[in-house]
C-alpha cells in the first residue's frame, strides 16, 4: 500500500545534473538572443529617430519655400490689381471728360 520513497541513484543525480546543465544552457543562449534583440531595437529606435530629424528638417525647409512663394505671389498679385485699379480709374476720369 504504501510505497517506499525511491532513493535517487548515480543514474538519476547524473540525469538531473544533465537537465539542470541544459537548462542553464538554454537560459544563457536565451539572455544572449534578448542582448541582440534589445541591440538591435535600439539601432531601430535611433535610425528612426534620425529619420524623424531629417524630415522634421526638409519640413522646415518646404515650409519657408512656400512662405516665401505665397508672399512672391501676394506681392505680384497686389501689383497686378493696383495697375488694373490704376487703369480703370483713368478710364473713368477719361470717360467723365468726354462725357462733360
Amino acid at each position: 500500500m504504501n510505497r517506499p520513497a525511491r532513493e535517487l541513484t548515480n543514474e538519476d543525480e547524473l540525469g538531473k545534473d544533465q537537465v539542470l546543465k541544459r537548462n542553464r544552457k538554454s537560459a544563457k543562449e536565451c539572455r544572449e538572443r534578448k542582448k541582440i534583440y534589445i541591440h538591435l531595437l535600439e539601432k531601430k529606435v535611433e535610425d528612426l529617430r534620425k529619420e524623424i530629424e531629417g524630415s522634421k528638417e526638409q519640413i522646415r525647409t518646404d515650409y519657408s519655400f512656400v512662405c516665401k512663394v505665397l508672399a512672391d505671389v501676394d506681392t505680384e498679385v497686389r501689383t497686378n490689381m493696383t495697375q488694373r485699379m490704376n487703369f480703370l480709374t483713368g478710364k473713368l476720369e477719361l470717360e467723365r471728360k468726354l462725357a462733360a
